[in-house]
């Protein structure tokens, strides 16, 4: 029942309505460790019966919605979905480290005094400004890279 709470909690901070479907997906997100599909959302979703009635129009609408909001966050070249770890993700650079072994992804929060020279570098050599704030580094994980060098 918390985690019902929390997630009512985070669309209520975002300013944005409160329904069955949304919930659905942002408690299915919350509960996975790996970036899901609008696809695997909806097979997670629609086993329960006040969802079946949900379509994946329905969940890539909620999708873009929570994007757009910093709820959620867009993992390349999967195109999978992952909540946000971060409640104030708009103010801060994060990176996203994804495990190319075992698919698992890892938002970490880079403090903007080490960001800060690559911002002003693009922005001055390109003259481009940042809006973005989210990157992605695929790479292999603690757990696969010991796995692997086992083999």
């Amino acid at each position: 029942m918390k985690k019902k709470h929390q997630h009512d909690e985070l669309l209520r901070t975002a300013k944005t309505k409160v329904t069955k479907p949304r919930l659905a997906v942002l408690k299915c997100l919350g509960e996975s460790e790996q970036p899901l599909s609008p696809k695997d959302i909806l097979e997670i979703i629609k086993n329960d019966a006040d969802l079946e009635q949900t379509d994946l129009v329905t969940v890539y609408r909620i999708l873009d919605t929570f994007s757009k909001i910093d709820l959620v966050h867009q993992v390349h070249p999967s195109g999978g979905y992952l909540i946000c770890e971060h409640p104030s993700c708009s103010r801060g650079t994060h990176i996203l480290l994804t495990c190319i072994q075992c698919k698992q992804a890892n938002e970490i929060e880079i403090p903007n005094e080490i960001f800060a020279s690559t911002q002003w570098f693009i922005e001055t050599e390109f003259n481009f400004e940042l809006n973005q704030h989210l990157f992605q580094i695929d790479g292999t994980c603690k757990a696969c890279k010991k796995n692997y060098s086992k083999v």
